[in-house]
C-alpha cells in the first residue's frame, strides 16, 4: 500500500540565485513595496481636502505605515496658502484674547513692526511732550486755571475779611495741608475755645459769640463749596491737558499706525490696529515718564504681567520655515498636545495669574493646512481627546483652553477666540479599533471616510522580488552595513517568505526584515566576515532562536526524560500523536502531545474531557462537537449512534483552543472503537468537517519541525513523519534540516484530503469507500468501525431494558 509523500522539489521555496542576480542588476528606485491598494487610498484621501475625508490607516505593525505616510506627504504642496496664527490682547474684552491670521512667515515681521511702532511712538511722544510749543501751551492752560483758582480764593478771602474772619492753612500729623476759618477779634485770629473763655470772663457777650459761630458755619459751607469748585477745576485742567496731549500726539500715532495698516491690509489685522491706536491714546501715561504716573495708573492689569504687554503679540503658529504642507506626527496625543493650553503662574501671594501671552497652540492648530498623524491606541488613552477631536472636525475650530484640574477647576481665567483650522487627520490603528469605532461611534464614518489597509504580505513575482531586493540593498547602504551577496539576499527572501507561512507570498513586515539585517550585520562583524552571505544569515537566525527558545528546550527535555509521555515508535490502540503550537509572542514553536480515547457501550455520547474540565476554548468545543456529527453522517446513517466515549489531551493542564486537533481526536476515537492499533511514529495536525473532509490549519511549519526535532532526539527510524492537510502544502516553508531529512527519506510528510487517507496511513489497512448500497467492503477499516458501532448500539439498547 502506497501513500503520497511530499518530495524535496515540492518543499522547495527559495528564489533562484540566478534570478536574484538578474533582478538585482535591473532594480529601479521603489516607492512603497507591496502596498499599492493602501497607497492608492492614501493618495486619494490626502489629495481630496473635503470635509470628512480624513483617513484611518490599518495594518500590522512593521508594514511601513508610518514610512509610507511620510514618503507621500513629506513634500506635499499646500492646496491653500498657509497662515501664521497669532494671539493678541482684546482691548475691549481682556478675558477673550483675539486671534489674527497672517500670510505664512509674516507673524514675526508683524511682531517686529509692532515693537518698532511702540518704540517709535514712545520716542516721538516724549519728543513732542518736551517740545517748547507743547510746554508753552501746557503752561498757558495751567496758568489760566491757576488764575481762575486764585481769583476764587481772593474773592472768598475778601468776603471773610469783611465779615471778620480769616482763612488759615495748617498741616496734620500726616503732613497733609488742611484749610480752616478763624474769627478775627481786635486784629487777632482766635479760636472758639478762646472766645468761650472770654464769654465766661464777661469780656464777650453770648449774643456776639452766637453771631460769630453762625457766621463761621456759613463760611465753612462756602469753603467746602470753594474746595469742590477747585477740585472740579483741577479735574477739568487734567482733562484739558490730556486733550491737549492727545491733540499734539494723535497725529504721531495715526501716522505710524496707518503706515502699519497699509502694510497689513487684512480685515482682522486692520481692526486690531485701529483698536490699538485708540487704546494708546487712552493710555498715554504708559508712554510718558513712568515716575509721574499716579498709583492708580501703576496698578498691574489682572490679565497681563504689565500693561505694556497688551501691545505685544503671541505667535501661536509660525510657518516661516515651511516649504511644504505641515506634517506632524503626534506621538503623545493628550488634550494639551492636541488642542493647546493656557499656562499660568503662581504669584508670591498664591494668586494664580495668566495672560494671552501664555497661550500655546496644539498640534491640531500647527498642522492646519497640512496633515496630523495620530496613533489610535495613544489617542484613546485619554478619554476626552477623541470627543474634542470630533468637535474640532465638526466645527473647523479649536478652542485653546486650560484643562480643568483641582487647582484650576474653571479651566482658566481667559478664553481666546477659537482658532480656525483646515487639518487633515490620519489615524494609524489596527483593524479591531477601526471595527469598534465604525460599529459603535455614529460620528466615526462621518469624519473618516477613507480607510487605507496595509497588507502584511504580497505576491511573489519578479516585480515584487526586485522591490524587495532594492529595499534590502538600500537599507544596507543607508545603515553602512556589510555588503550582501546573492546567497545572502536569497536567505533574507526565504525569511520573508517563511514569515507569511506561504510559499507564494512575501511578508511586508519590513520592520522585522530590518531587524534581521541589523542582527546579521552584527554577527558578521563579530565573525570578522567581509560580506553577508547565506551562512551569515542562517547564523544570525540560529543565534536569535537560541536566545529565545528556552521554553522550547524545557519542553523538549520533559519529553526526553519521560516526564511528558510521547512515543515516536510502535503502535497503540486509542492513542495518537497530535501537534500543538506554542506562541510566546516573541517566539513560536510546535511540539507533539498525546490524544487518547476510550469507547464503551452507553448513551452518554462523546465526552470531551478538556471541555468538561473547563480547559477547552470555544473553537475547540466546536471541533469536538463536529466529531459526533462525522460519526453519524459517515457510519451511523441506518442505526442510532449509541456509545460512551471519552477523548483526552493527556498531560495538558492549560486551556486548549483551535480545531487543528479535531482530526487527531477522530483518529484516536476510531482506533479505540475498532480496537485497531495506530502508528506512533506519525503525528497529525488537521481540521475536519462533519463530512470527513480535511481542512487547513495554522502553524503547519512549526508543528512539523516540532515533531521532527523530537524524532531526531529519540533517533530517526526512516518511518517517522507528519500528516497534514493537502491544502496546507502551499504553506510549507520548512527549515533546511527538515527538507534534508525528507530528501534522504528519514522523515516523511503526508498530505491528505480526507479522513480515509489518514486512516490508511495510521492503521496500515485499506480505509474502504462506501458502496452504493451504503456498505463498506469487508476487511477494511471502515467496515470494522461500522460493525463495532452497531455492536455498541445493540449493547447500549439491551442495557437500557
Amino acid at each position: 500500500m502506497t501513500h503520497k509523500k511530499l518530495t524535496e522539489e515540492e518543499l522547495e521555496f527559495s528564489i533562484p540565485a540566478e534570478l536574484i542576480k538578474s533582478l538585482r542588476e535591473s532594480k529601479t528606485e521603489t516607492f512603497i513595496t507591496g502596498q499599492k491598494r493602501a497607497i492608492d487610498a492614501l493618495m486619494f484621501g490626502t489629495k481630496l481636502r473635503k470635509p470628512g475625508y480624513n483617513i484611518f490607516v490599518t495594518g500590522s505593525t512593521g508594514t511601513g505605515r508610518h514610512s509610507a505616510i511620510n514618503k507621500i506627504l513629506e513634500n506635499s504642496v499646500c492646496e491653500t496658502p498657509l497662515k501664521d496664527v497669532v494671539c493678541v490682547f482684546n482691548f475691549s474684552n481682556p478675558e477673550s484674547p483675539g486671534i489674527l491670521y497672517l500670510p505664512a512667515g509674516r507673524a514675526k515681521s508683524f511682531r517686529n513692526s509692532l515693537n518698532n511702532l511702540i518704540t517709535i511712538v514712545r520716542k516721538r511722544i516724549k519728543s513732542r511732550i518736551e517740545s517748547d510749543s507743547f510746554k508753552k501751551k501746557r503752561n498757558s492752560i495751567i496758568k489760566s486755571y491757576d488764575s481762575m483758582e486764585q481769583e476764587l480764593i481772593t474773592k472768598f478771602e475778601n468776603n471773610l475779611k469783611a465779615d471778620g474772619f480769616l482763612l488759615v492753612n495748617s498741616k496734620t500729623e500726616e503732613n497733609e495741608m488742611i484749610s480752616d476759618i478763624m474769627p478775627v477779634i481786635k486784629g487777632k485770629p482766635v479760636d472758639f475755645d478762646e472766645i468761650q473763655q472770654m464769654v465766661s470772663e464777661g469780656k464777650f457777650s453770648l449774643k456776639e459769640e452766637e453771631r460769630i459761630r453762625n457766621n463761621y458755619f456759613k463760611h465753612l459751607d462756602e469753603l467746602q463749596e470753594l474746595m469742590r469748585k477747585m477740585q472740579h477745576n483741577r479735574v477739568e485742567l487734567e482733562n484739558r491737558l490730556l486733550e491737549e496731549e492727545k491733540r499734539f500726539i494723535e497725529p504721531i500715532i495715526t501716522s505710524e499706525v496707518d503706515d502699519l495698516i497699509a502694510e497689513y491690509k487684512q480685515g482682522d489685522v486692520k481692526k486690531y490696529l485701529i483698536d490699538l491706536k485708540k487704546d494708546i491714546l487712552e493710555r498715554l501715561y504708559l508712554f510718558i515718564d513712568e515716575e509721574e504716573r499716579s498709583e492708580e495708573e501703576n496698578d498691574i492689569d489682572f490679565y497681563t504681567e504689565n500693561e505694556a504687554e497688551r501691545y505685544q503679540i503671541n505667535i501661536l503658529v509660525d510657518n516661516s520655515k515651511l516649504k511644504y504642507a505641515p506634517l506632524i506626527f503626534e506621538s503623545y496625543p493628550n488634550f494639551t498636545n492636541l488642542f493647546g493650553t493656557i499656562e499660568n503662574r503662581m504669584e508670591q501671594n498664591t494668586e494664580v495669574k495668566t495672560s494671552f501671552m501664555m497661550a500655546k497652540a496644539g498640534s491640531l492648530i500647527k498642522a492646519s493646512g497640512g496633515y496630523l498623524i495620530l496613533d489610535a491606541e495613544s489617542l484613546f488613552q485619554e478619554e476626552t481627546s477623541w470627543e474634542h477631536l470630533k468637535r474640532a472636525l465638526k466645527s473647523g475650530e479649536v478652542q485653546i483652553q486650560q484643562p480643568s484640574s483641582p487647582f484650576n477647576p474653571s479651566g482658566g481665567f481667559i478664553k481666546p477666540e477659537p482658532v480656525k483650522i483646515d487639518t487633515k487627520i490620519i489615524i494609524i490603528g489596527n483593524e479591531s479599533i477601526y471595527d469598534v469605532l465604525y460599529n459603535t461611534d455614529q460620528d466615526f464614518e462621518k469624519f473618516f471616510k477613507v480607510i487605507a489597509e496595509f497588507d502584511s504580505e504580497m505576491d511573489i513575482n519578479n516585480d515584487n522580488t526586485r522591490q524587495y531586493i532594492s529595499f534590502i540593498d538600500d537599507q544596507i547602504k543607508t545603515r553602512n552595513m556589510k555588503p550582501i551577496t546573492e546567497t545572502g539576499l536569497q536567505a533574507i527572501l526565504d525569511f520573508g517568505i517563511r514569515m507569511t507561512g506561504h510559499r507564494k507570498k512575501y511578508s511586508t513586515k519590513f520592520a522585522k526584515i530590518l531587524d534581521l539585517l541589523v542582527e546579521v550585520d552584527y554577527w558578521a562583524r563579530e565573525a570578522g566576515a567581509d560580506q553577508i552571505d547565506r551562512t551569515a544569515v542562517e547564523t544570525a537566525i540560529a543565534k536569535r532562536n537560541y536566545m529565545t527558545n528556552l521554553p522550547e528546550e524545557k519542553l523538549t527535555s520533559f519529553i526526553e526524560e519521560g516526564t511528558i509521555r510521547i512515543e515516536v515508535k510502535g503502535t497503540k490502540v486509542g492513542v495518537v500523536n497530535g501537534l500543538a503550537l506554542y506562541d510566546r509572542g516573541f517566539y513560536t514553536f510546535g511540539r507533539p502531545f498525546l490524544v487518547s480515547a476510550t469507547a464503551t457501550p452507553g448513551n452518554e455520547g462523546i465526552i470531551n474531557i478538556e471541555r468538561e474540565a473547563g480547559l477547552s476554548g470555544e473553537i475547540h468545543n466546536k471541533g469536538a462537537m463536529i466529531i459526533e456529527g462525522f460519526l453519524r453522517s459517515f457510519y451511523a446513517k441506518d442505526f442510532p449512534l449509541s456509545l460512551f466515549a471519552s477523548i483526552c489531551f493527556e498531560q495538558s493542564y492549560g486551556e486548549i483552543e483551535g480545531d487543528s486537533a479535531s482530526s487527531t481526536e477522530i483518529f484516536a476515537l476510531l482506533s479505540a472503537v475498532a480496537e485497531v492499533p495506530f502508528r506512533q511514529d506519525i503525528a497529525i495536525t488537521a481540521s475536519v468537517n462533519q463530512l470527513g473532509q480535511i481542512q487547513p490549519i495554522g502553524g503547519v511549519n512549526e508543528k512539523i519541525e516540532g515533531f521532527y526535532s523530537i524524532c531526531e532526539k529519540f533517533g530517526l527510524t526512516g518511518t517517522q513523519g507528519v500528516i497534514i492537510p493537502e491544502s496546507n502544502v502551499k504553506n510549507l516553508v520548512l527549515q533546511k534540516n527538515v527538507k534534508e531529512a525528507v530528501k534522504n527519506g528519514s522523515f516523511s510528510i503526508y498530505p491528505i484530503k480526507n479522513i480515509n487517507e489518514g486512516l490508511s496511513i495510521l492503521s496500515g489497512m485499506e480505509a474502504g469507500e462506501i458502496t452504493k448500497k451504503g456498505e463498506f467492503p469487508k476487511n477494511t477499516f471502515n467496515y470494522i468501525i461500522k460493525k463495532k458501532l452497531k455492536d455498541l448500539s445493540k449493547k447500549s439498547k439491551n442495557s437500557c431494558r
